[in-house]
């Protein structure tokens, strides 16, 4: 959380406005987040299960700016940069490792933003449409290539 304080000239007005912040940052770390698949304590991060989707092709960018391919994804923005580790979902267990994915992009629905959902790029409309929704287990990692 951002303060920021044009000019304190008493020292008092400081630290309340400090104190303020503090209290502000423990609210919203407190309420304001959601446990998700990535936690900055956790290197390898936690299987965490969610759904899947599809998209193609739009003619635009990703959102880092590259164009998408085979073997990226669309996730919650705060994942951009990060590698998705996605298995099948098997009885709340990971099964069969589904694929590893960059994660170049993200969405506009919400479950895609709050980190509810991984939506893998494919090739076509077809294979969206094949790929469907999947129960998967995923794990976000800080991994590249």
């Amino acid at each position: 959380m951002v303060v920021f304080i044009k000019q304190v000239k008493q020292p008092q007005a400081m630290i309340i406005v400090i104190i303020i912040g503090i209290i502000a940052t423990f609210i919203l770390m407190m309420f304001g987040t959601k446990a998700d698949a990535h936690t900055p304590s956790n290197d390898i991060g936690e299987l965490v299960p969610m759904e899947s989707t599809a998209y193609t092709w739009t003619g635009d960018p990703c959102a880092n700016g590259k164009y998408p391919r085979i073997g990226i994804c669309a996730a919650a923005p705060g994942w951009i940069g990060l590698t998705c580790v996605m298995y099948e979902n098997n009885d709340g267990h990971p099964g069969d490792l589904i694929g590893i994915y960059e994660i170049y992009d993200t969405g506009s629905d919400y479950r895609i933003q709050e980190g509810l959902c991984i939506d893998v790029y494919l090739d076509s409309k077809e294979e969206c449409l094949e790929w469907g929704r999947k129960q998967v287990i995923c794990q976000i990692i800080d991994a590249k290539g």
